[in-house]
């Protein structure tokens, strides 16, 4: 077996502050902006998360998730999720229950055909979270302030003024959004298809998680 590594010995370090039973399983594994490292605590299979970019964004977003998983273990939803178990906003580290090992689809853009059964377990997922009314769930929908702070080359100023008031005509209601809706972040335990990584969960305005789904499941790269 080879020797622990410096990643995995500091979160090995975090998680045990956390939950003294913790134990490490296996290596860490990491994704685009996060580590994941797998363990046990008695009986029970649990994995640490903690961010990789240290990027203010990305430590945000990791604080953000750790208060999404405090509101679901207080005000579970209808749609399956990971249970928290543990978690130090200071760090960051959150540590959850394993809810299943194979995504639906590994690739987050698709530029393919994806089996009806495997898109009605997202859509049934997705239609569940829409469904759930929590109480201290962060906002964020307010369009308008983040139009306004997006500079030239991306949008000048008369598409700007134009977005914001396009957005103000809609009127478009809110719900709960998962924020990062791919076909990667709900996984297939034994049972239920589950969700996961909630980094951008929030009220945003309906339909945003069918829009983005669209968007990764039509795009080549």
């Amino acid at each position: 077996m080879s020797a622990p590594t410096h990643l995995e010995r500091g979160m090995t370090a975090a998680a045990q502050r956390i939950c003294p039973g913790f134990r490490a399983s296996g290596p860490p594994w990491l994704t685009g902006t996060s580590a994941l490292l797998p363990g046990v605590i008695g009986d029970m299979e649990v994995v640490a998360k903690r961010p990789v970019d240290l990027r203010p964004f990305w430590i945000d977003r990791a604080r953000h998730e750790i208060a999404v998983y405090r509101v679901l273990h207080a005000h579970p939803p209808h749609a399956p999720t990971p249970r928290l178990v543990g978690a130090d906003p200071h760090e960051p580290l959150l540590i959850t229950t394993v809810a299943g090992r194979r995504p639906l689809h590994p690739d987050r853009y698709l530029g393919e055909p994806v089996a009806a059964t495997t898109l009605a377990a997202m859509l049934g997922l997705l239609d569940r979270l829409h469904g759930w009314h929590p109480r201290g769930l962060p906002r964020d929908d307010d369009y308008p302030v983040q139009l306004t702070a997006l500079r030239h080359p991306l949008l000048g100023h008369d598409e700007r003024e134009s977005l914001v008031q396009l957005h103000d005509l809609a009127s478009v209601p809110v719900q709960v959004e998962h924020g990062d809706a791919h076909l990667g972040n709900a996984l297939e335990p034994p049972t239920n298809p589950t969700l996961i990584d909630f980094e951008f969960t929030a009220w945003r305005p309906a339909g945003d998680a069918l829009a983005k789904l669209w968007g990764y499941l039509s795009a080549e790269s």
